[in-house]
Parts: structure tokens; sequence; C-alpha cells
């Protein structure tokens, strides 16, 4: 999902749309989106990490 926005962004940069800077920014909250997300998970199910991704 988060390399999918990655990409996207990366794609309007080439067409001119959108500055180097917002890209970093769109894909550092995407990263981190990702990562609150899953720690989240993890704290509320208290499952380690292979647990998790067995999960999915």
């Amino acid at each position: 999902m988060g390399e999918k926005m990655h990409i996207e962004a990366g794609e309007r940069h080439a067409a001119g749309g959108v500055g180097p800077v917002e890209v970093a920014t769109t894909t550092s909250k995407a990263l981190r989106g990702i990562i609150y997300h899953n720690l989240t998970i993890r704290m509320l199910k208290g499952l380690p990490l292979t647990a998790l991704l067995k999960n999915k």
C-alpha cells in the first residue's frame, strides 16, 4: 500500500505536478502511518511480529 502511494507520488513529480519536498513528506507520512498502525495492532493483540504477519 505504501509502496503504491510512493510510486504514484513519483509519477506526479516526474510530470512536474509535485515538488520533491512534497513527495518526501507524503512518503514519510505514509510510512509513519503504517508503522503506527502495526504497533497499535501489536499492542492491542500482544502478538509478536511473526504472528502479526501470519494473520494478514
